[in-house]
């Protein structure tokens, strides 16, 4: 079935064009930045409309976000074991989870627009840099949606190729690098729980990694220190997605001023 069939102009969508008639201008931009000419104009717009806007969830970009977070994640996992064809799985993965964050996502956007063209209720985006994201992922749909897969994988890997090419943090150690990145706030350093599991004469580890009391992440492996990087990974991926941060720690840990 063609994704486009499903994209139908729901009603009161016009009524969207008479609040926001900027709208159409905004359109015109993301087809200079996609270099596209969209043939179904709803599905630019409808990929720049915030939920804020509160015209309902079939006139917002969360399908259409949904959507292009899969494809944003299936062209960068291509392009990335395509570019290293001897890399190990996790490896792999902690280089798609630094290109795929939200903090990766909300700069790239910024650097290309995006942030201009975001439709949303004045005043009501309490994380700006969550929405350019959102926006960012929406905008990938909707170029697949309209101008097909080709087109779609060549525009997100000419605005990544940078990132795929020179990773920004060590991808060989990830306990060393979580470990870095909570020496820059925090006196205590992270520490992991393991536990042995033996299921069906088969054994293998769980860790969990803290920061002070709180629970951060965890990992499995056939080994102590294969599961203790794996949980490394998981809090590094959470890092890196944006959904963890300095803030989310008890004061007592971090520095002094």
């Amino acid at each position: 079935m063609n994704l486009l069939s499903n994209f139908m102009i729901p009603s009161g969508f016009e009524k969207i064009r008479e609040r926001h008639p900027q709208i159409s201008a905004k359109v015109k931009e993301l087809e200079r930045i996609q270099g596209h000419h969209y043939k179904n104009f709803y599905i630019p717009a409808l990929a720049l409309i915030h939920r804020s806007c509160r015209y309902g969830p079939e006139i917002s970009n969360e399908r259409l976000e949904f959507l292009g977070d899969c494809y944003l994640n299936l062209i960068i996992t291509e392009s990335c074991m395509n570019q290293y064809p001897t890399w190990e799985e996790g490896q792999l993965s902690r280089l798609r989870a630094q290109i795929v964050g939200t903090k990766s996502l909300t700069q790239v956007g910024c650097d290309i627009g995006l942030n201009h063209l975001v439709v949303s209720a004045k005043g009501a985006l309490p994380d700006h840099s969550k929405a350019i994201a959102d926006v960012f992922e929406a905008t990938i749909a909707a170029l697949w949606i309209d101008g097909g897969r080709d087109k779609a994988y060549q525009w997100v890997r000419k605005l990544f190729d940078s990132q795929i090419h020179q990773p920004l943090l060590s991808l060989e150690d990830p306990k060393s690098a979580f470990q870095q990145w909570v020496q820059s706030f925090a006196f205590t350093p992270p520490h992991y729980e393991v536990v042995e599991i033996k299921k069906d004469n088969h054994l293998y580890f769980i860790a969990k990694v803290f920061l002070g009391d709180k629970y951060i992440a965890q990992g499995t492996g056939g080994n102590k220190k294969d599961a203790t990087l794996a949980a490394a990974q998981a809090a590094l991926e959470l890092k890196l997605q944006g959904k963890i941060s300095s803030e989310d720690f008890d004061i007592e840990i971090h520095h002094k001023d």
